[in-house]
């Protein structure tokens, strides 16, 4: 099939969204190229520590510092930091503080609507906030296909997709742009009216577009049953962490999480060695986001969040998908839970 016969049904799908225009990309991280398009009328820009830590070239953490050289070559160009509250979502009167001391220059904020972390989906208030004085850039990659996404209604500048967490293929994204925003072109081209150069990579476009659509049909379903796998892997891990001796928590447990993460905490229990473990023990676990994948630091947004050290040092991620079960769920913790009774990871 043609591009041209790809790309309306991404659009069809995505058209109740409040969608003006997608832009497809089938190369990078698309935070970036909707930061950095922005970034050509909004010198500033303000990232909470929840979005998504991109990895430049070695360093997990560097797309932070590599962003600021890059906005400052603005002349008024300049990056600031805004922190998380206890369940990974943005306080909106940090926000407020943080924009309004940043002066009435033009600014970005970019932010995620899903915290990779702890779940947990972004507050209407935070939001709120941050539209108030800023240009504001979701990345919407956790939440796409499980939470329900409103463009209109978030009112944000662009929004990023990423159809491989929603069923579609790796190597495309999705760039949502809002109704009169500007964005600029970081590469000349003439593909997708002067957005970008390259030809399009069809194939993707099409399973964007049928991955979309089929997350969107069974997506309440799906959100349902994978919150009940959680939320039965959550009762039975603490009760075994329990058995074992330490004082486990599950991380903004009480916050509206996404269905599909889980970050519990075991102070007392190093998280590399318990990662560590659980994967010889047949367990995939994570310290933190994939794409910080490799990294001995701590997960940025758990830090960002204020909690205890000891919690930090000893938070492990889980994640459900469409294809959990409940033998699955059954089988992890039992699994695991040696691990804690024999303290290997201590």
């Amino acid at each position: 099939p043609r591009f041209a016969e790809a790309l309306p049904g991404i659009m069809e799908t995505v058209r109740a969204l409040g969608i003006r225009r997608l832009v497809v990309n089938g190369t990078g991280p698309h935070d970036w190229d909707a930061v950095e398009r922005l970034a050509a009328t909004y010198p500033e820009v303000i990232p909470s520590f929840g979005l998504h830590p991109w990895k430049v070239g070695t360093e997990p953490q560097g797309w932070l510092e590599d962003l600021e050289d890059r906005l400052l070559r603005h002349p008024a160009g300049g990056v600031g930091e805004i922190g998380l509250d206890a369940t990974g979502r943005l306080d909106a009167a940090a926000v407020a503080d943080r924009l309004a001391a940043a002066g009435t220059a033009p600014r970005i904020m970019a932010l995620t609507l899903v915290c990779g972390q702890s779940g947990s989906v972004e507050s209407a208030g935070g939001l709120a906030a941050a539209r108030a004085a800023a240009a504001v850039h979701v990345d919407a990659t956790q939440a796409a296909g499980l939470v329900p996404v409103d463009f209109a209604t978030l009112g944000a500048a662009t929004l990023a997709l990423a159809p491989h967490k929603f069923g579609g293929p790796r190597g495309i994204g999705g760039l949502v742009v809002g109704a009169g925003v500007a964005i600029a072109a970081p590469v000349a081209g003439t593909q997708e009216h002067g957005l970008r150069p390259g030809t399009e990579a069809v194939p993707l476009a099409a399973g964007f577009a049928r991955g979309l659509e089929l997350a969107l049909a069974r997506r309440d379903a799906d959100a349902a049953r994978i919150a009940a796998l959680r939320d039965r892997f959550e009762a039975a891990i603490l009760r075994a962490a329990i058995g074992a001796g330490v004082p486990a928590t599950v991380i903004a447990a009480a916050a509206h999480r996404a269905p599909h993460v889980s970050t519990v905490a075991f102070p007392g229990v190093d998280r590399q060695a318990l990662a560590l473990a659980a994967d010889l023990a047949g367990v995939c676990v994570a310290t933190g986001t994939a794409c910080a994948s490799g990294s001995s630091e701590p997960a940025p947004a758990l830090v960002a969040m204020g909690l205890a050290p000891e919690v930090v040092r000893g938070a492990v991620r889980f994640s459900f998908g469409r294809g959990t079960t409940g033998a699955d769920v059954d089988e992890a913790v039992a699994r695991i839970a040696p691990l804690l009774a024999r303290r290997t990871a201590g």
